[in-house]
């Protein structure tokens, strides 16, 4: 399987942090393309791209937790060489948290703050079992989400594809199983849809539990995309965030 997990489309080689970002289900590292241009000269953007779809569609998908934090973890450590920063959203969120949690784990140098999106904190029980769905429900909460481009759910010829894909990373969440380990020690922030039928008011609220740092909780009104389709407030929040986490070392 290639070892090239992350795509850097804007090197900035002159950036003060590394900002890695780890997509929802079905996506590839194209989702983050356009927060390259938006994101400050202070910060240069790694996207990462899981296997099983656009630049890695011959290789296999990985269902598994565990394994796939392996897999990433040494592309990983060769880009750790400076400041560095995760933000997750959805399924990106739970595989943010997990790769702190191991870096902390084993001792290496770990990210200055942890950004998580549209997800319930990781302890909480999982929700229904989206994978199982027939291929016109799943299609269709996925396009009631407004995450997905246009056209790409009409495109018959494409659908069957994408589908197998969003299948795979749903049964990658649906069998994750949250362990209990010591607080991450960097800072965790977490933005929030309030309408987000896949995220409640606990779930968001919870994830303060797993820091021993600072912890932040940002909610506006919208649904489980509201942040992540928002590029110029979530990539200035993010900004900001770091910025300021900067000039108080």
């Amino acid at each position: 399987m290639s070892a090239r997990w992350f795509i850097t489309r804007i090197p900035r080689p002159s950036a003060s942090t590394r900002l890695f970002c780890f997509p929802h289900a079905g996506a590839s590292a194209a989702a983050y393309h356009r927060w390259a241009d938006a994101l400050p000269e202070s910060i240069e953007l790694h996207a990462a791209e899981l296997p099983g779809r656009a630049s890695r569609l011959t290789d296999r998908a990985i269902s598994e937790f565990e394994p796939l934090i392996d897999a990433i973890l040494p592309d990983l450590l060769q880009r750790a060489d400076r400041r560095f920063a995760f933000f997750g959203h959805s399924m990106g969120a739970l595989i943010a948290f997990e790769l702190a949690r191991r870096l902390q784990r084993e001792g290496h140098a770990t990210p200055a703050t942890v950004f998580v999106s549209g997800q319930n904190a990781p302890h909480l029980p999982a929700g229904e079992r989206m994978s199982e769905w027939p291929d016109p429900q799943l299609a269709a909460e996925i396009a009631r989400l407004n995450g997905t481009a246009d056209g790409v759910l009409q495109n018959k010829a494409f659908q069957s594809h994408f589908l197998s894909v969003i299948r795979a990373d749903l049964r990658l969440v649906e069998g994750y199983a949250y362990r209990p380990d010591p607080l991450l020690r960097c800072a965790l922030v977490v933005f929030a849809g309030t309408d987000d039928p896949h995220v409640s008011e606990e779930g968001a609220d919870s994830w303060q539990q797993h820091t021993s740092a600072a912890a932040i909780v940002r909610k506006r009104a919208g649904g489980h995309f509201v942040w992540w389709n928002d590029d110029a407030s979530i990539t200035g929040e993010i900004a900001r965030f770091l910025e300021r986490s900067e000039e108080e070392r």
